[in-house]
C-alpha cells in the first residue's frame, strides 16, 4: 500500500481500513502461533501498514488542530498563543520523519 494512495482515503475510509488491518494482524499472529502461517512478512507489511494509515490520521488531526488555532486566534479567543508554535512543530516533525523514511527507503539496504 502506498501512502499516496493512504492520502487519497477519507477520513471514514481510514478508520475502516485501520480495523480491517488490525482484525488482520490478530489472524496473521494466531495462525503464527499455531503453525500455520506460510509468510511470516505478512506480518511485516500489516504492521507497516496500520502504521501509513496511522500518521496519515495524525497528519490531519494536527491540520484540523492548526486550523482551528489559527481562528480562535483570528477571532480573539485564543487563550495561548504558544500553542499554533507548538502544532505546527507537531506538524513538522511527522513530515520530517516520513521524508527521513522516503529516503531511506530510496536509498536501499546498506551493504
Amino acid at each position: 500500500m502506498k501512502p499516496a494512495k493512504v492520502r487519497e482515503w477519507s477520513d471514514e475510509e481510514l478508520k475502516t481500513k485501520e480495523k480491517e488491518l488490525a482484525e488482520q494482524l490478530f489472524k496473521l499472529r494466531f495462525q503464527k502461533a499455531i503453525g500455520q502461517l506460510d509468510d511470516a512478512l505478512k506480518i511485516r507489511a500489516t504492521r507497516r501498514d496500520i502504521a501509513r494509515v496511522q500518521t496519515v490520521r495524525r497528519e490531519r488531526e494536527l491540520q484540523e488542530q492548526l486550523f482551528r488555532l489559527r481562528f480562535q486566534k483570528s477571532i480573539g479567543q485564543l487563550d495561548n498563543a504558544l500553542r499554533i508554535r507548538e502544532t505546527r512543530r507537531d506538524i513538522a516533525r511527522v513530515k520530517t520523519v516520513l521524508r527521513q523514511k522516503q529516503g531511506s527507503a530510496q536509498a536501499g539496504p546498506a551493504r
